[in-house]
């Protein structure tokens, strides 16, 4: 399958509790990290490019419920891109602005016919084999999340067939998170010093 028929979602809606603010605004390489984790995705040759989260400028999907963190906008992701009739999306969060079209590509081109891939010890990026079982899950799952319920990504994947695939030592760097303030100094100063 070409990249032209994978949806990118890009997962924007956190609070940015840690960060003290919007993360996907952030500047990186003088642009929006949101725009940067597109361009990524433009260069790995997707052509449609979803943002999980409101914001301006991307076809967006608002989390279906509020403030449940990842899985909340991973949920509400499928269930609109399957109504979409879309059957592979690459998932990427929004605070991993050193991931490259390399490494995407060989996420895509290591995955099986597994329901969900993705990094050993690493849950996200993911790439996502959509069908109506994983879409109707995920609507269970919102339900469960909107009672009250938390669920983390982890958690979320032991209820499906997955793929771990171990990230080449060389491309390890590039799925660094950044959550807090200092971890995104860092990220900026070695993106600056390459």
């Amino acid at each position: 399958m070409k990249n032209k028929d994978v949806a990118g979602v890009i997962l924007i809606g956190g609070k940015s509790s840690r960060m003290g603010k919007d993360k996907a605004s952030l500047m990186f390489n003088n642009l929006r990290l949101v725009d940067h984790i597109a361009e990524i995705l433009i260069s790995s040759g997707f052509k449609k490019i979803i943002t999980s989260g409101i914001i301006k400028g991307y076809e967006s999907v608002p989390d279906l419920v509020k403030n449940k963190g990842p899985v909340g906008g991973i949920c509400s992701s499928i269930i609109h891109c399957q109504k979409n009739s879309l059957t592979k999306v690459v998932i990427i969060p929004v605070d991993m602005p050193l991931i490259s079209s390399e490494v995407v590509n060989f996420m895509i081109e290591s995955s099986d016919d597994s329901e969900f891939t993705h990094f050993e010890e690493k849950p996200l990026p993911l790439v996502v084999r959509i069908s109506d079982s994983i879409a109707s899950f995920c609507v269970k799952t919102n339900q469960n999340l909107s009672d009250g319920k938390e669920m983390s990504v982890k958690s979320f994947l032991r209820n499906f067939t997955t793929s771990a695939i171990t990230i080449p030592q060389n491309l390890a760097k590039n799925l660094t998170n950044t959550n807090t303030k200092e971890e995104w100094r860092k990220i900026q100063n070695e993106y600056q010093n390459k």
